[in-house]
């Protein structure tokens, strides 16, 4: 998942622009600021420039089911 800083995101914007808006050539010229780990890919570059938004995106999580005590009797039951 990619998870980077405003700063690191902001970095990564500045790059893409100054790159051409090549999404490939700005992975290229990430290379020495980040690790062979965290260097961002190319879906996350047009992820950015796509949305506008240097802010990650918010994860989905899955409403999980309430059991009250009228969901409980009524199953017994």
């Amino acid at each position: 998942m990619d998870c980077y800083t405003l700063e690191q995101n902001w970095e990564i914007l500045k790059t893409y622009f100054q790159s051409g808006e090549s999404s490939t050539q700005t992975v290229r010229n990430l290379r020495g600021k980040f690790s062979r780990k965290e260097m961002p890919s190319t879906q996350f570059v047009k992820r950015i420039r796509q949305t506008g938004s240097l802010l990650d995106k918010a994860t989905r999580s899955r409403a999980r089911p309430v059991r009250s005590t009228e969901n409980c009797c009524s199953e017994c039951a």
